[in-house]
């Protein structure tokens, strides 16, 4: 008997979801504790928050408005996962079980499905491929089996790509997309400082992305204009929710002297050349080249477009 569509995904989600929790249980079940007190900060905050919604509960929601308007790294991803410490208690499997389930388990399925958007063979073995391949990524585990929520940002990074690139965007200016699109692009930031620089990047390559996607010989320079029409909305109300909800924190970023912060790090453009041969090596610089040749003058595929646009982010 062939499965449905419907019946598939569900049955490929229970894989990944009990993978998901098997991996978490095994980690907290073989970790040292010696390991885990130098990075038990957002533990800690979970565990605080929690505790206090379950006794002041007004008190907690009050703590949480203040810290996602003043602090750099606020509490509102941990607060979001604090259903967890009423189910499972204060300990640390169940805080672990909290950030996989709520954040690794969605980027997973959301990766999956931006992968399977630019894919023109949508086979089983391909869905189980685009599944197993973000499941197992050491860059999304290692930071939520420390206990950091690192990655929640990436759910609404993701579906910010396939929310943009689901029609074209040039036929007619929808604000209300915009508006929404604004917001996704807002949350990752709500929740973690630095995205920011994500952020910016994604204004920059979305746009392109979603006109290369849908481009003609028709009219490419309207389609451009309301391209530009449309994301200058998003950005507005991007800075808009921002300015509303985080204002104290805009005002702190906008003042050091980052020139000064990150003097440390810089070096001539001379070293910085060297730097660049010497950890890619010459022998590379020709693929280097060749690459820039393929992706300017060979004929693309979708997935092509989202590779250079991905790279560039």
């Amino acid at each position: 008997m062939k499965l449905s569509d419907k019946s598939l995904n569900t049955f490929l989600f229970a894989i990944v979801a009990s993978f998901t929790i098997f991996l978490a249980i095994y980690h907290v079940g073989i970790e040292h504790n010696i390991y885990f007190w130098d990075s038990n900060g957002y533990w800690r905050f979970w565990q605080q928050f929690g505790s206090n919604l379950f006794v002041e509960p007004a008190n907690a929601f009050l703590k949480l408005a203040s810290s996602i308007k003043n602090d750099d790294y606020n509490l509102l991803p941990v607060a979001i996962t604090s259903v967890f410490y009423m189910i499972g208690g204060e300990d640390r499997l169940a805080y672990i079980l909290s950030l996989s389930i709520m954040y690794l388990l969605p980027v997973t399925i959301l990766f999956s499905m931006l992968l399977i958007h630019f894919s023109e063979k949508r086979t089983f073995y391909w869905k189980v491929i685009t599944l197993i391949f973000p499941a197992k990524l050491v860059a999304f585990w290692a930071h939520t089996l420390r206990g950091y929520p690192n990655i929640a940002g990436l759910i609404f990074i993701i579906f910010s790509v396939i929310y943009s690139i689901k029609i074209d965007l040039s036929v007619k200016l929808d604000i209300q997309k915009a508006i929404v699109l604004g917001a996704l692009l807002w949350a990752p930031f709500l929740l973690r400082r630095w995205y920011a620089y994500t952020i910016v990047s994604l204004y920059i390559s979305l746009p392109l992305l979603n006109y290369y996607l849908y481009k003609n010989n028709e009219n490419s320079f309207k389609k451009l204009i309301n391209i530009a029409i449309f994301f200058f909305a998003s950005i507005i109300s991007t800075v808009l929710l921002d300015a509303f909800m985080q204002l104290n924190l805009l005002l702190r970023i906008a003042n050091p002297d980052y020139s000064f912060i990150y003097s440390a790090y810089q070096s001539s453009i001379e070293l910085s050349f060297y730097n660049i041969l010497h950890d890619i090596g010459l022998y590379l610089l020709p693929l280097f080249f060749f690459s820039i040749f393929i992706s300017i003058f060979v004929r693309k595929t979708k997935k092509d477009y989202l590779v250079m646009i991905t790279s560039k982010n």
